[in-house]
C-alpha cells in the first residue's frame, strides 16, 4: 500500500512538472544558492579547509563564475516557458555558477558554519555544508549537461567547443573526480573491515578535492555509480558530435578512466554496507 501512495506521489509531481530538465535545475540551484558575490567568502573558507599544497587564490575566482554564467545563460533560453521568464532561467543558472569553482568542484552550499548569534544562551550557527558531495555533485552536473545539451547550440558547448566555458567546466569536472579517487584516504572506520576505506566510495571532499577527514557516515558506495552516469552521457554526446576520434583524444582519457574506475568500483561493491542510499 505504501509503495501504491508513493507511486501516486510520483505521477503526480511528473503531472505538474512543465519542465522536467528545469525542475532539475531549479531543486539543484536552491540547494546552491549563492550569487558570485559570495566570492572572497569563498577564498576565506577555502584557506581553512585546504589539506592540498595548491594557492587558494586560483581554485575559486568571480571569474571563473561569471564566464561559467554567460556561457550557462543563452544555453538555458529554450526552457523558458509557463511560470519560468528567460530572466530567471538565466538566474538559475547563474546561481548554479557561483557554486561551480574553476578546479571542478561543486559546493553543495555556502552555508560555511558561521556563528549566527546568542538566541536564549544558546549559540546559533549556519549548518557547514561547505564541501563537494560525491553525489550532489553528479546528480548537478548530470541534470546541468541535460539541460544545455538539449539547447540548439548545446551540444557544441559542452563537447566541441574546447573555448567554451561549459566545455571546460566538464573537463575539470571530470579531471577532479580523477584526483579525488587516486590520493590516499586518511580514514578507516568503513565497513566490513573497520580497519580502512576506499577514496573512491567517500562521501565528500574539501573544495581543494582532499577526502574530508571528519567523522562522517561512509561508505555511500551510490556515489560514484552517480558519477558515472554522468560521464557516460558526457562520453556518448562526445562520440555522437565528434566521432569515433574523440576516443583517443587527450580530453577523453580522463574521462574515460573515470568511468572505468567508477563502474569497476561498482560492479566489484554492489553488495557491499553503504551509508543512507539516497538519490
Amino acid at each position: 500500500e505504501s509503495n501504491s501512495i508513493a507511486l501516486v506521489g510520483v505521477r503526480w509531481s511528473l503531472h505538474i512538472m512543465v519542465r522536467q530538465d528545469l525542475l532539475a535545475l531549479v531543486l539543484c540551484s536552491l540547494r546552491v544558492g549563492a550569487t558570485v558575490e559570495d566570492e572572497s567568502c569563498l577564498v576565506q573558507r577555502l584557506r581553512r579547509g585546504a589539506r592540498l599544497e595548491e594557492d587558494p587564490e586560483t581554485s575559486v575566482n568571480s571569474w571563473n563564475a561569471n564566464a561559467l554564467a554567460a556561457a550557462i545563460r543563452p544555453l538555458l533560453a529554450h526552457l523558458a516557458g509557463g511560470p519560468y521568464s528567460s530572466t530567471e532561467v538565466g538566474q538559475v543558472g547563474a546561481n548554479m555558477a557561483a557554486n561551480i569553482f574553476e578546479n571542478g568542484t561543486i559546493l553543495a552550499s555556502p552555508s560555511n558554519g558561521a556563528e549566527i548569534g546568542v538566541i536564549d544562551g544558546t549559540t546559533v550557527a549556519y549548518p557547514d555544508y561547505y564541501y563537494m558531495w560525491t553525489r550532489d555533485a553528479g546528480l548537478t552536473m548530470r541534470s546541468l549537461f541535460k539541460a544545455l545539451s538539449s539547447s540548439p547550440d548545446g551540444a557544441e558547448a559542452c563537447v566541441a567547443n574546447s573555448s567554451s566555458a561549459v566545455y571546460k567546466q566538464f573537463q575539470s569536472y571530470a579531471n577532479l573526480l580523477l584526483q579525488q579517487f587516486s590520493q590516499m584516504d586518511p580514514n578507516t572506520d568503513c565497513p566490513p573491515s573497520q580497519q580502512y576505506c576506499t577514496n573512491i566510495s567517500e562521501p565528500k571532499y574539501f573544495v581543494n578535492g582532499s577526502v574530508f577527514d571528519g567523522l562522517w557516515g561512509r561508505p555511500q558506495n551510490d556515489g560514484p555509480a552517480i558519477a558515472a552516469l554522468t560521464l557516460v552521457e558526457l562520453a556518448q554526446l562526445s562520440l555522437d558530435v565528434n566521432g569515433d576520434a574523440w576516443a583517443s583524444e587527450g580530453t577523453s582519457k580522463t574521462t574515460l578512466r573515470v568511468m572505468e574506475e567508477a563502474l569497476t568500483f561498482c560492479q566489484q561493491w554492489y553488495m557491499n554496507p553503504g551509508f543512507g542510499p539516497w538519490e
